[in-house]
């Protein structure tokens, strides 16, 4: 969670003292039991226990499905990343134009921003299968209401900035009580059990600049004092934590229809129950008695002979109204999609013979849903990218790139028209960019790398075209380049 604190309270983030840590620990103690209880609605380990036999305890595990097919729909497919030339205003130069000298005249062309080189970023989330974290962003998003990462540079020979996923019930973000709320420092905090049987808290402080180890002997708070020897630079610019929110409101997927879910489950339950009772019904024995032979020839040959003329045997039963009772439980299932924004798969009407389009439709909700998702989710994935961005830098491997410039593409997982998004493209084709076209196609992960394909197929047709006349082949590496061009208009 996110705590706020004035900052003369904290007048050197470097040396926290034990009072403040304190502080930030039993404030967030007291969010635990909302952390618990949602995630044993998610684990589906919030049963009711009872004592009687007869009693059958049921859960639905509706807040898994819920807040796992709506990661599905927008994370399904990993997190694509793309390059905006115009949105990269920390790399103007001086100076509007520039001026070519071409047959004895100045030519003056409009200045044009260089390229950006994202590929040494991507590569390092390609090194740790970025996507995975992502996911679980995504589900403790889902599932908590916001979700924590933290960035740190791998031991390996060569280090790398790497990503890892915070529990939010052990993470909290420090942040100042400004408009801007700047961040303070990030910490993750346990509380650990030593070989002797004694117990310790152990807190790790990320700064903008260092990171600390802190420990607790036993359960005094008060005692935490700083690990020596522990204090290390990290080189991300800033905390090296992202902090994610689900919504303004920190609320989860299923967090608003619990009460829902509990009646379902009571429901389901009770259903159950009666069966279980219906089965062990009473035999009612009435104008003879029944000694333990006859108990025995009842169980084993489920009979008796030479009753009496005016004997009667029935089973006492209670019966339940079986439609009813499917009918509750549809209109609590149909309640608790409409309250989540979902949409049931299992549901006989919902695909049927419906066209792309009526699907669209169906799931209307459902997308605008994720679109509110994706717009939270894109600001953290932009602050990623920029402490990734300068420790790169830093390190002299890349140069510093707005965080503007990068757009991160999510895939929703919506039915399309395969024939219809093709025919789409090739009657764009000259109107707009191939790298916009190409990345319409549902199939293509990485339109920059399918660019550089066909341009390089492309190369390998003309030569093998032009070596049927016998051209060399330094005139055909030639041909079609600009230098090429000028030399034709000047001849």
């Amino acid at each position: 969670m996110a705590i706020y604190i004035d900052r003369e309270d904290l007048p050197d983030v470097e040396n926290i003292p034990a009072s403040v840590l304190e502080y930030i620990i039993k404030k967030h103690k007291l969010s635990l039991s909302r952390y618990e209880k949602l995630y044993k609605y998610y684990t589906a380990k919030n049963a009711t226990e009872s004592t009687d036999e007869d009693v059958v305890s049921l859960v639905v595990s509706y807040p898994k499905y819920i807040v796992d097919v709506i990661l599905g729909f927008y994370l399904g497919d990993p997190v694509k990343y793309d390059a905006d030339t115009e949105e990269q205003d920390d790399s103007l130069t001086p100076g509007a134009f520039e001026a070519v000298v071409k047959n004895g005249k100045v030519v003056r062309h409009e200045w044009a921003a260089p390229e950006i080189d994202i590929t040494p970023v991507i590569a390092a989330y390609d090194n740790q299968s970025i996507a995975e974290c992502d996911s679980r962003v995504g589900r403790d998003v889902g599932l908590y209401g916001e979700a924590y990462e933290l960035e740190y540079a791998s031991d390996d020979e060569i280090p790398a900035p790497k990503t890892t996923i915070c529990d939010p019930r052990t993470s909290i973000m420090v942040r100042d009580t400004t408009v801007e709320h700047h961040k303070l420092f990030f910490m993750t905090y346990e509380q650990r059990e030593r070989v002797n049987g004694g117990t310790y808290y152990n807190a790790y402080i990320y700064t903008d600049q260092t990171v600390k180890q802190y420990q607790a002997d036993g359960e005094s708070l008060s005692s935490f004092h700083f690990v020596p020897g522990s204090e290390q630079p990290h080189f991300f610019g800033e905390v090296p934590a992202v902090e994610y929110q689900n919504n303004f409101d920190r609320i989860g997927d299923f967090e608003t229809v619990t009460s829902l879910i509990d009646a379902l489950n009571t429901l389901m339950s009770d259903r159950c129950t009666d069966k279980r009772k219906f089965i062990d019904a009473i035999l009612a024995v009435y104008g003879m008695g029944v000694d333990d032979k006859d108990k025995e020839d009842l169980k084993k040959y489920k009979m008796l002979d030479n009753l009496p003329i005016e004997a009667r045997i029935e089973y006492v039963q209670k019966t339940f109204d079986e439609g009813s009772v499917h009918i509750l439980a549809d209109d609590l299932v149909r309640e608790i999609h409409k309250q989540t924004m979902t949409v049931d798969m299992t549901d006989e009407q919902f695909a049927g013979n419906s066209s792309g389009q009526a699907l669209k439709l169906k799931l209307l909700t459902m997308n605008m849903l994720v679109k509110n998702k994706i717009r939270n989710m894109e600001k953290g994935l932009r602050k990623r990218f920029e402490m990734y961005n300068h420790w790169l830098s830093v390190q002299g491997i890349m140069n510093i790139v707005s965080k503007q410039a990068v757009v991160p593409v999510f895939t929703v997982s919506m039915p399309i028209n395969e024939v219809e998004i093709v025919s789409i493209v090739r009657q764009l084709d000259g109107i707009v960019d191939q790298k916009t076209l190409l990345s319409l196609l549902w199939f293509v992960r990485d339109p920059e790398s399918v660019l550089e394909k066909v341009r390089e197929e492309k190369k390998e047709n003309q030569k093998a075209y032009l070596d049927t006349f016998g051209i060399t082949a330094q005139r055909n590496e030639n041909i079609g380049t600009d230098e090429e061009d000028e030399r034709r208009e000047d001849e």
